[in-house]
């Protein structure tokens, strides 16, 4: 088994991020948990175990990160954890492969919309060029940090919609 902590990962590790349509409840987590353990501890990579970690952030996000300095990831594994992800959907009743296109943070916390209705949202100036929004299309662990969780402005939502520039409120 090759499951080590998410943070001992390089920061070139490859990164898959999957992000829950509602945040999860403390009975969803503790059955998704050690079902996700059990599944990245028996994942493997042309019959060799990958050196894997995990972690669960929000309790809306599952981060998987896969060091590829010794074994990368093959379209058969990824296959297997999009087959993995399915059957989590199931077992903890939360949509993780067809949740939300847009994922953003405001006041009342973590949000999920379509692009369409985010569109809407920045015409309406609700979401403008300082919005926290969540760039789950990084694909290295190293990315986290500085590319993830970031202004609007700053990620592929910048060019995707016309944004207002940022409030204020949202300056300060």
């Amino acid at each position: 088994m090759s499951l080590i902590p998410f943070q001992a990962l390089p920061p070139e590790s490859r990164l898959f991020i999957f992000s829950a349509d509602q945040q999860l409840s403390s009975d969803q987590l503790a059955t998704a948990i050690p079902t996700i353990e059990a599944f990245l501890g028996q994942w493997t990579v042309h019959k060799e175990d990958p050196i894997v970690g995990y972690q669960i952030r929000y309790g809306q996000f599952l981060l998987v990160g896969v060091d590829e300095s010794k074994l990368p990831p093959s379209g058969c594994s990824i296959d297997a954890l999009t087959r993995f992800m399915k059957e989590l959907e199931n077992k903890v009743e939360v949509g993780w492969l067809d949740g939300p296109e847009v994922l953003y943070r405001n006041a009342e916390g973590i949000q999920g919309t379509s692009r369409q209705q985010f569109a809407t949202l920045a015409a309406r100036g609700e979401v403008d060029a300082g919005t926290v929004v969540f760039n789950n299309s990084i694909q290295r662990l190293g990315e986290l940090a500085e590319n993830w969780e970031i202004a609007a402005s700053d990620s592929w939502h910048g060019r995707a919609f016309t944004l207002k520039e940022a409030t204020a409120e949202q300056a300060a």
